[in-house]
C-alpha cells in the first residue's frame, strides 16, 4: 500500500490531506485508507460482472432546457450499506456532493460550480496494476474542479494504470465523454443531437483488446437499449 501513497499525494495535496484526516479520525492506518481509495484497482483483478450505464442530455434535448446527467450503479449488494451521499464543504473550493463508499474521497457526483461526473468501468488488454493515481482520487479531483476545462485537464493529464470512462458535463450546457487508458492515453466522444451515453465497452477503436465485453457482454445490449430510448425521445 505504501507504493500507492506517493501517486495519490502528487495529484493534489488537499485530497491527500483529507485521506490522512479520514485515517486519523477513524483510527485506521493511513495505508489502509489509501487502499480503500484504490478499491477500483483491486476490484479490477476480480473481473467483476457488474456494470453501469451513463447518460447525458444537454439543454437542446430536454424539455426544461436543463442539463441532465445520471447513471445506474449495478454492483454487489453488500456495498449498499457501506455507501453514502457525502457532502464536502471547503473554504478554498466548490462544495461537492458525491455518492461513494465509506472511507473513499469521491466517485460520481457534482459540485456547486455545476460540474458533474458519471463513471463506467472499462478493461483493456493493456491494463496493468501499477502505483499511479487511483480512480477514486482522480474522481475527487474532477469534482473539485472550478470549470469543465479544468476537469478535462485533470482527466487527460493524470497518469493511470487501468482503464475507465468519465462522462463529464457542466450546467452551462456542454459535456464530453473520455475513455481513459493506461498511462495518459485516451479517446474522447462528443454529444450528438444533444445526447451522450456510455456503458462498459470502448466505443473508439485502438491498439488494445476490449476485455470487459468477455465478462459482461450485456454492455453491448445496454448501449443499444439506451440508444433506442434516446432516438425514441427525439421523434
Amino acid at each position: 500500500m505504501k507504493r500507492l501513497v506517493k501517486p495519490s499525494k502528487n495529484l493534489t495535496h488537499p485530497i491527500f490531506e483529507e485521506i490522512r484526516g479520514i485515517a486519523e479520525g477513524s483510527e485506521t492506518p493511513l495505508n489502509e485508507v489509501v487502499a480503500l481509495n484504490a478499491r477500483y484497482e483491486f476490484v479490477w483483478f476480480t473481473a467483476s460482472s457488474y456494470g453501469c450505464t451513463s447518460l447525458l442530455a444537454l439543454p437542446e434535448a430536454t424539455i426544461n432546457k436543463h442539463v441532465l446527467l445520471g447513471q445506474n450503479w449495478d454492483f454487489k449488494p453488500p456495498f449498499l450499506e457501506k455507501s453514502l451521499l457525502l457532502q464536502i464543504e471547503r473554504k478554498d473550493g466548490p462544495t461537492v456532493l458525491t455518492h461513494v463508499e465509506a472511507g473513499c474521497v469521491g466517485r460520481t457526483g457534482f459540485n456547486s460550480k455545476g460540474i458533474g461526473l458519471c463513471v463506467n468501468a472499462l478493461v483493456s488488454s493493456n491494463d496493468k496494476f501499477e502505483p499511479k493515481v487511483t480512480f477514486h482520487v482522480l474522481c475527487r479531483g474532477i469534482l473539485d474542479s472550478e470549470s469543465l476545462g479544468e476537469a478535462i485537464g485533470k482527466t487527460i493529464n493524470s497518469e493511470r494504470s487501468l482503464s475507465y470512462n468519465f462522462l463529464i458535463a457542466s450546467s452551462e450546457g456542454v459535456g464530453i465523454d473520455i475513455e481513459l487508458l493506461l498511462g495518459k492515453h485516451f479517446n474522447h466522444l462528443q454529444p450528438e443531437n444533444g445526447f451522450l451515453f456510455h456503458t462498459n465497452h470502448f466505443l473508439k477503436p485502438g491498439n488494445y483488446n476490449d476485455e470487459f465485453i468477455k465478462v459482461i457482454p450485456d454492455t453491448l445490449l445496454r448501449y443499444q437499449r439506451v440508444k433506442k430510448l434516446v432516438n425514441h425521445k427525439k421523434e
